[in-house]
């Protein structure tokens, strides 16, 4: 059962131990690890998360980042952590504030901006990379 393997991964208990204690028992980041057990053993080919590490301490980010690493899934995420988008993304995008209002980005590779379908009027986007690829942040 994969929600026993999670269980066990996350906290070193069984589902059926597991399902026994409230909640609130559990820490911010087993909380964290269990969810994230079993977001990583589901189905779904394509995760969003946002502030993946949230919770979690250092050993508790250490296991993070070698579960990103070593997961076949595309991932899409939102953190803050530097160090955790240096261990893990092959590709980063900014958002940042843009001068005057606008909204866009611009490739990597030209200069030309690229517009974005987004709400925001404020934001723009950059393509970075944390790959050995080269890519370095876009200028304006």
């Amino acid at each position: 059962m994969v929600w026993d393997e999670c269980a066990m991964r996350a906290t070193g208990e069984t589902y059926y131990e597991l399902a026994e204690r409230p909640l609130h028992t559990l820490s911010g980041g087993e909380q964290k690890k269990l969810s994230m057990e079993a977001l990583l053993r589901g189905e779904a080919d394509v995760l969003l998360l946002d502030e993946p590490d949230n919770f979690l301490d250092i050993p508790g980010k250490r296991w993070l980042e070698g579960e990103l690493r070593r997961t076949n899934k595309t991932l899409l995420f939102v953190s803050h952590d530097r160090e955790l988008l240096a261990a893990t993304a092959s590709r980063i995008v900014t958002v940042e504030a843009a001068a005057r209002g606008r909204t866009g980005a611009r490739s990597p590779r030209t200069t030309a901006p690229v517009r974005l379908a987004t709400s925001a009027s404020n934001v723009t986007w950059r393509c970075t990379s944390a790959s050995a690829s080269g890519w370095r942040r876009s200028s304006r």
